[in-house]
């Protein structure tokens, strides 16, 4: 059972945008959950009378919900969504899962911008993360065969500027308050750096 369900705020365009992410991924669907009523509404909701409030994605057995609303939020590098392509998702076919990493970094270019560009890392044979054309930003992964199966969705928090550093304190505080949550993975930097080092 998903217990975490991500919102994602939409500048009047959620239908649109559900059915965007309904055509990049494989086994997944988007439908209108809730309507705008035509009466009752507030000033600056008017022109929403009747459009779609939330709109659901379920992609690949994790639900999204995408919030139809106005321009006063736009989603930001803070919060991507990681897709992890791990071979074994595709039948142990490690071919099979770069070339749909690879199909679906092409959809997201696609009006979109390169946050790093898709190539091999340290931490990954290959990787790329990308801001689609809705604002919203995904990290691509091809995971290790070998290793620990995630799901192939993970919400991803950056914790940086005045945070930075902040992300294991974060994690444990997060284990605390969520009876069922343990601690996956844990890598740190092997040299500490970045502005919040430097201010001290």
């Amino acid at each position: 059972m998903q217990n975490i369900v991500t919102n994602i705020w939409c500048n009047g365009n959620a239908e649109a945008v559900g059915q965007f992410y309904a055509s990049v991924f494989p086994n997944t669907r988007s439908w209108v959950e809730s309507r705008y009523p035509h009466e009752g509404l507030l000033d600056f909701q008017q022109s929403l009378a009747g459009e779609p409030l939330t709109v659901a994605v379920d992609l690949d057995g994790m639900r999204l919900t995408l919030i139809n609303a106005g321009p006063e939020f736009t989603p930001n590098p803070s919060i991507s969504l990681m897709l992890n392509f791990d071979p074994i998702l595709f039948g142990d076919d490690a071919m099979a899962a770069r070339a749909q990493l690879d199909a679906v970094w092409a959809a997201f270019l696609d009006g979109g911008t390169v946050l790093m560009p898709l190539q091999e890392y340290p931490f990954s044979p290959r990787f790329g993360w990308v801001q689609d054309r809705y604002g919203v930003t995904w990290q691509l992964i091809l995971s290790d065969a070998s290793g620990e199966v995630r799901p192939f969705v993970m919400p991803s928090l950056l914790f940086g500027g005045p945070v930075q550093d902040r992300a294991a304190e974060a994690v444990d505080y997060y284990i605390q308050v969520f009876p069922d949550a343990e601690l996956g993975m844990r890598v740190p930097y092997e040299v500490d750096s970045g502005p919040r080092r430097r201010a001290r």
